[in-house]
């Protein structure tokens, strides 16, 4: 848009145009979309899917997508992951959106195989990279029978499936571990619903 406006702009200013063209484009207004979310049944079916797979990258793969989902990191974090990193059901995620240190916390359920997996790990526990992670999810969703879905789709099936649990958007915003309530927003649905329900109405 910017681009649009600064070439159109020029235009009129040396003459090859007599007026702006930018200024009769007005500004379309959007709500906050968000992207592809995993449904209850396609997780489930992902999960099962890569909790029969066997061999080494299988729990590798499996350790990642258990991650992603059930903690939120950005694939970035998670690839920087090493081992001292994890400690008493905590992820210490030092490679961070902005270089902020955050720390996540590990679901119960997910706990003890993380843990098994972490302990037989020295350095990185996931030494792929971002593309890479995203390759071995399309294979999985493929073999799971579900549409593709990249690792940015499992950090927002977790803030979704994180807001229908609490209805808070402020624990939303630490578990993602962004910076601004704005950035929630599209999380946040059923406000309308829930206002009448405290008015009475």
């Amino acid at each position: 848009r910017s681009s649009l406006r600064t070439f159109f702009g020029w235009c009129h200013a040396a003459g090859y145009a007599p007026r702006n063209a930018a200024a009769l484009v007005q500004r379309a207004r959007c709500g906050a979309v968000l992207g592809r979310i995993l449904t209850p049944d396609e997780q489930a079916r992902l999960e099962a899917t890569v909790a029969d797979a066997v061999g080494e990258e299988a729990e590798r793969d499996r350790m990642m997508i258990g991650v992603l989902l059930g903690c939120g990191l950005r694939v970035g974090s998670l690839v920087a992951l090493a081992a001292e990193d994890l400690h008493d059901g905590v992820i210490e995620v030092r490679r961070a959106k902005n270089d902020a240190p955050v720390r996540v916390f590990v679901p119960r359920a997910l706990r003890p195989s993380l843990d098994a997996y972490v302990a037989r790990c020295e350095g990185r526990l996931f030494p792929v990279t971002p593309r890479h992670v995203g390759r071995r999810l399309r294979h999985w969703c493929e073999v799971a029978g579900i549409p593709p879905a990249s690792p940015h789709a499992l950090r927002r099936t977790f803030g979704t499936r994180l807001y229908a649990a609490c209805q808070d958007p402020l624990v939303v915003m630490r578990g993602l571990g962004h910076r601004s309530l704005v950035s929630c927003l599209p999380y946040v649905a059923g406000v309308e619903e829930r206002l009448r329900a405290v008015m009475g109405v």
